[in-house]
C-alpha cells in the first residue's frame, strides 16, 4: 500500500518515532498488543461493535451522523476492521496510514471534533470493560494502560488530519475570497470594455493628486482627449466597431505614456489622462505625439479600414482647483480644439 497520506502529511520514520514517545509507546508495548486481541478483540469485537454503535445511535448527536451517513452495517464492518488492527505493529507506516485515513473520513462527513473524541473515549471504555478479571492487577494495569496510549494515539493522528485538512480548506478558501476581491477590485478599477482606468477611480487618483499639488515643486498636469466625429463610426459602422476603435485608441495613447501616467475612460469616448510632476511642455510634446500616432495610420476592424483623430486640451493643476474646476477648464480647452478645426491639442 502507497503511504500517500504520511508522504503527504510528513509522518516520515521521524515523525511517527516522535508521536509513539509522545505516547510512551515503546517496542515491548507489541506483546500487550497481541494479548489485547487475544483476551479482548479477537472473541468480542462483534459485540464491541454493536454495544459502541448501541451508544452512539442512542445519542441524540451522534445519531444525526450515522444515519445521515447511512449504511450503518457498512461502518460497523469498517469498524470492526479498526479493531482487527488496534495494537498491531503500531510503529510501523502501514499503521499511521491507515490511521490518518480514519481522519481524513471523518472530516469529510464533518463530524464534530467533540463527538469524535468523545467516540474514542467511549471505545476505550469498552474495550478495557472487557479485559478478563481472571487476570492478576498488575496485568489489568498494563492492559488497561495500553489502551488508554493506543487509542490515544489513534485519536491523535486522527485529529491531527482532520485539523490539517480543515485549515486547508479555510486557506484555500482565503485565498480564493483574495482572489475574488482582487478580481471585484480590477473590475472597479478598470473599464471593462478599453482597459483604461475606471471613471472612479479615476477621479478619486485625481483627488489625491490636488490635496497633494500644495506641496509639490512641479504640479501635476492632466489632458481631456475626445475622439472626433466618433458618433459617425457608429452610426456608420456600428456599435461593436465603435468598441474596437476606442479599445485601439486606448492602445496606442498608452503606447506613448509612461509607465507612471495614468488613463482613465471619463465619458463614451473621453479620456482623461493624467502626468504627475510632470512641467507642461513635457506633457504638451507627450500628447502631440500621441495625437500623431492615432492620426498618422487608420485602425482594421475585420476588413473595415477607419482613420481616427482626436482633440485634447491640456492644463495644469493650480494652486485652488478642485476637480470641477480642473475638468471644467480641461473640457473647454479640449472644445476649443474642435472649434479650432479638431484633429489638434490646446494648452
Amino acid at each position: 500500500m502507497q503511504a500517500r497520506f504520511c508522504d503527504k502529511y510528513g509522518f516520515d520514520e521521524k515523525a511517527r518515532q516522535q508521536r509513539l514517545a509522545l505516547f510512551g509507546l515503546a517496542e515491548n508495548d507489541k506483546l500487550l498488543g497481541q494479548l489485547l486481541h487475544d483476551l479482548v478483540i479477537t472473541e468480542n469485537k462483534h459485540q464491541i461493535i454493536e454495544q459502541f454503535y448501541d451508544f452512539l445511535l442512542n445519542h441524540p448527536e451522534t445519531s444525526v451522523f450515522i444515519i445521515g451517513v447511512g449504511q450503518v452495517e457498512r461502518l460497523k464492518k469498517a469498524h470492526t476492521q479498526y479493531l482487527e488492527t488496534l495494537g498491531i505493529d503500531f510503529d510501523q507506516e502501514l499503521y499511521f496510514e491507515n490511521r490518518l485515513e480514519v481522519g481524513l473520513a471523518h472530516e469529510r462527513i464533518g463530524l464534530p471534533l467533540p463527538l469524535y473524541q468523545s467516540a474514542y473515549s467511549l471505545l476505550q471504555e469498552i474495550l478495557i470493560s472487557y479485559i478478563p478479571d481472571t487476570l492478576l492487577l498488575e496485568d489489568i494495569r498494563k492492559l488497561t494502560l495500553f489502551i488508554i496510549k493506543i487509542s490515544g494515539m489513534d485519536m491523535s493522528l486522527a485529529t491531527d488530519i482532520y485539523h490539517t485538512v480543515q485549515v486547508e480548506k479555510l486557506t484555500s478558501s482565503i485565498i480564493s475570497l483574495r482572489d475574488e476581491e482582487q478580481r471585484l477590485s480590477s473590475r472597479i478599477k478598470y473599464d471593462t470594455l478599453t482597459g483604461a482606468t475606471s471613471r472612479e477611480y479615476l477621479l478619486d487618483e485625481l483627488l489625491c493628486k490636488l490635496q497633494k499639488s500644495a506641496t509639490n515643486e512641479m504640479p501635476d498636469c492632466v489632458v481631456m482627449i475626445d475622439l472626433d466625429y466618433f458618433k459617425k463610426i457608429n452610426d456608420n459602422y456600428g456599435h461593436l466597431v465603435g468598441d474596437e476603435i476606442l479599445k485601439g485608441v486606448v492602445r496606442r495613447i498608452k503606447s506613448r505614456m509612461r509607465s507612471k501616467d495614468m488613463i482613465g475612460r471619463y465619458g463614451g469616448e473621453e479620456f482623461l489622462l493624467i502626468f504627475p510632476d510632470t512641467k507642461k511642455e513635457t506633457v504638451i510634446d507627450i500628447v502631440e505625439r500621441i495625437r500623431q500616432n492615432i492620426a498618422a495610420s487608420p485602425f482594421h476592424v475585420d476588413d473595415i479600414s477607419i482613420t481616427v483623430t482626436i482633440s485634447g486640451g491640456v492644463t495644469q493643476i493650480q494652486k485652488d482647483d478642485t476637480i470641477d474646476s480642473l475638468i471644467e477648464r480641461a473640457d473647454n480647452l479640449m472644445y476649443q480644439a474642435k472649434n479650432n478645426g479638431r484633429n489638434r491639442v490646446e494648452f
